[in-house]
């Protein structure tokens, strides 16, 4: 990456400082500011990138909270008025579907070769 030069303005206060820590890490004046300069800015850079990544993770944990909620709700209102027998089958159906979108889904974002069933079950069943 090519660079520019800059010129910049200090009170003599904050120049006299800035020469004498260059000068104590035996640096030239110029080279200290391009360090402190880069060292601010890729910091900056490194925490906008923990930022979104923090906000995405709170997100993904949002969205399975509502997952499992709504999950529990269904399941609530569905064994109060379903048979057991038709919930168990329901159930076994919906479980096999799952772990096929899941395969299939997997596929798609790594370019796995996954086979239906092989992805999402947790239990290990």
């Amino acid at each position: 990456m090519g660079s520019v030069m800059m010129g910049l303005r200090l009170s003599q206060e904050i120049a006299v400082q800035v020469e004498a820590e260059a000068k104590q890490g035996g640096l030239a004046t110029s080279e200290f500011l391009r360090q402190v300069m880069t060292a601010h800015y890729e910091s900056s850079q490194a925490d906008e990138a923990a930022s979104r990544e923090k906000d995405a993770e709170r997100r993904f944990q949002q969205l399975i909270f509502e997952i499992g909620k709504t999950r529990s709700a269904v399941l609530q209102i569905s064994l109060l008025t379903i048979p057991e027998e038709t919930m168990e089958q329901i159930l076994a159906a919906a479980t096999h579907d799952a772990k096929n979108y899941a395969a299939l889904v997997a596929a798609g974002i790594d370019g796995t070769t996954a086979g239906p069933g092989e992805q999402g079950d947790a239990s290990g069943s």
